[in-house]
């Protein structure tokens, strides 16, 4: 298998089911943090997610209990959902983040919304279309160069806008941010294929996000894909057959790295694939 990627990351987008609480999914995102950490990934990323059971509300503040317990790999949020939060203690996180972890931190920012139970309880603080991208250029403004009450961070972060659109490359190219196609939301490859070449060719980085569950045992691997919600699946088998999938994914769209979603249910399993794929793939 050629070696084609730069770098390989991990997507932390817990276990989307009803198989553990709120904090057996924080226990083992810890474990799974400090796994990548020894096996060589670039940076694990946190998604902002609402829901009964989700443990990533506050991704910014769950990456920060990661940066504490990592040497190596770089730590952030994959995605920070901007469009609900205060700009300027969005910053403040952020710097609290980059305190912790210093060179290693990823801004990662996204343009969705959430509307699921519970939405009308951001309602206060939506920003529309114009008001976000102003409020990203105000986030790096706020952070790179301080303000009256908060000073600039010493160790700048990596900015990067993770999309599932050309719209969203292009944004990214504008507000100069590294670019993440996310194909868990959106799966058709020539759309993937045409966003991050559009970034490509702007000599923005890239990078693709993809759901996995894989599993020495490929029957089990679909039994667990079965259990997953809120989650689009892109590859689910067989630990080989998964590697070879993402790798060609990677292929088929350009990327200069792959994110990987990994949602395995057991936990061993989970770690198994994370290591297997990272050393078919990187």
């Amino acid at each position: 298998m050629a070696d084609l990627v730069t770098a390989l990351g991990l997507l932390e987008l817990f276990d989307q089911s009803d198989r553990r609480t709120v904090v057996e999914k924080q226990r083992r995102s810890l474990e799974a943090a400090r796994f990548a950490d020894t096996e060589g990934y670039a940076r694990v990323l946190v998604a902002e997610h609402h829901a009964r059971l989700s443990p990533s509300a506050s991704p910014i503040q769950w990456a920060t209990v990661l940066a504490a317990r990592t040497e190596r790999v770089r730590v952030g949020t994959g995605v920070s959902l901007l469009r609900l939060h205060d700009t300027y203690l969005t910053a403040v996180e952020y710097a609290a983040l980059i305190a912790v972890a210093g060179d290693r931190v990823d801004a990662g920012l996204g343009r969705g919304d959430f509307r699921g139970p519970g939405g009308h309880r951001f309602n206060p603080y939506r920003k529309d279309d114009a008001e976000l991208e102003s409020a990203f250029a105000e986030l790096r403004h706020l952070l790179l160069d301080g303000s009256e009450s908060m000073p600039p961070v010493d160790d700048p972060p990596q900015f990067w806008l993770h999309g599932a659109s050309t719209g969203s490359a292009a944004a990214a190219v504008r507000l100069g941010m590294r670019y993440c196609f996310g194909l868990f939301f959106q799966d058709d490859l020539d759309v993937a294929a045409s966003a991050l070449r559009y970034a490509a060719d702007h000599h923005t980085p890239t990078a693709l996000a993809v759901s996995v569950v894989a599993n020495r045992v490929p029957a089990e691997a679909h039994r667990d894909a079965a259990g997953v919600r809120d989650v689009a699946l892109n590859v689910v088998g067989g630990l080989d057959e998964c590697a070879e999938t993402v790798h060609r994914l990677v292929e088929l769209t350009g990327a200069d790295e792959v994110i990987l979603g990994e949602l395995s249910s057991d936990t061993d399993d989970h770690l198994a694939a994370i290591s297997a794929i990272g050393k078919a793939i990187a």
